[in-house]
């Protein structure tokens, strides 16, 4: 949805990102009211509040399970800095929004801060949060300028940093100097991972898209709640590569055209004997004018200043929201941010090692197919 927004910019990101979806559930499930909460369960495209906060209870424990007691055995390991932070000044939290926040967001991901009366202050304690949580890759997401000297009642904040190993990696040997093909025309030098065997692949009208499975791993307790949960996680990228050169901008919209599209093209997928020649890369995207694009795509309400109806968050709102709902303007959301970083090498995303390779000799495999990453693509990483 969001990544067809993006049509005037030369990178496209698919969205909203798990995390950004999460938070504005719990916003829908536990705060909204009216017509704000209508307009939020339709962009979620969710029948009643349940929907989404069972959603962010998945997209937590599961997708981003990672620093609340749960121990996991091996494969990618997936952090989630950011959460909710919510203004102070007129009162605490209410009781059903906590209730809701620990039950489906984890409450650690939901605090107040002070943006009024020390928004210096609050912008730190965002940003040290995104650091700790990970582990120092990203510094931080939000600056003084986002909160000083506004009104700031809310404050969305997501940051996703994911290590994970190939379940067959790339051989350091096999990675070889390379042209990249730009969409300007010019061309760049580039590390080239190169393998060769049974991977799985679609060949579609006018691009290829490749998947490369990370290590899974399991989820065998919640110290919190001692609680033992067995859940196996299993994490792909699944590259998506145009025939030509400068065929990325129709790709996309091929992909893109409809929510169903994905997976439809998923469901072509087959083993097939491929040459992949996949260059390193990181990249690292921070999308901090999130709600601009929010707002294009229908989601107004939350954002504005006179019509938002978010009272079911604070003691102070909900006690207004009662009685004479002019004695205050309404709280709404100030700022959405969400930021990823993404390094691919031979061992995976982000680091590992692992001694299984991808290998074989092509001259033996007639019929097997060519995918070579030297010309602009786009790439997601898929829990399963």
């Amino acid at each position: 949805m969001l990544i067809r927004q993006r049509t005037t910019t030369t990178l496209r990101t698919p969205g909203p990102p798990p995390a950004v979806h999460a938070a504005l559930a719990l916003v829908a499930a536990g705060a909204a009211r009216g017509a704000t909460r209508d307009q939020l369960l339709a962009f979620l495209g969710a029948p009643s509040t349940a929907a989404p906060a069972a959603l962010a209870r998945r997209v937590s424990q599961r997708v981003l399970g990672d620093g609340r007691g749960y121990r996991t055995l091996g494969g990618p390991h997936v952090l989630f800095g950011g959460g909710v932070w919510v203004d102070d000044s007129p009162g605490g939290l209410t009781d059903a929004f906590r209730g809701i926040a620990a039950e489906s967001y984890n409450s650690q991901r939901v605090q107040t801060v002070s943006f009024t009366d020390e928004p210096k202050e609050a912008v730190k304690t965002i940003n040290e949060s995104v650091k700790k949580a990970t582990n120092s890759l990203i510094d931080g997401i939000i600056c003084e300028s986002d909160v000083v000297g506004v009104a700031t009642d809310i404050v969305l904040a997501n940051v996703v940093y994911f290590k994970g190993v190939w379940q067959h990696s790339f051989h350091p040997h096999g990675t070889w100097p390379g042209t990249f093909f730009c969409l300007d025309g010019s061309h760049a030098e580039a590390s080239f991972m190169t393998a060769f065997g049974t991977i799985w692949i679609a060949c579609l009208d006018g691009f290829k898209v490749l998947k490369l499975p990370y290590m899974p791993w399991r989820l065998v307790m919640c110290e919190e709640v001692q609680e033992f949960r067995s859940y196996e996680a299993r994490y792909s990228m699944l590259v998506f590569l145009p025939d030509a050169r400068d065929g990325i901008t129709a790709m996309v919209d091929v992909v893109t055209a409809a929510p169903a599209s994905l997976q439809g093209i998923l469901d072509q997928m087959t083993e097939r004997t491929v040459r992949v020649k996949l260059p390193k890369f990181e990249i690292s995207f921070k999308w901090d004018d999130l709600e601009v694009d929010l707002r294009r795509l229908g989601l107004s309400l939350p954002f504005s200043t006179e019509e938002a109806n978010l009272r079911g968050m604070r003691v102070a709102d909900d006690i207004i929201a009662e009685g004479d709902e002019q004695q205050r303007r309404p709280m709404s959301l100030r700022k959405v941010a969400h930021m990823a970083v993404v390094k691919v090498s031979e061992a995976g995303s982000e680091g590992g090692e692992l001694n299984s390779y991808l290998r074989g000799r092509p001259e033996l495999t007639p019929d097997f197919v060519e995918f070579v990453a030297d010309r602009p693509f786009t790439f997601l990483i898929q829990e399963e």
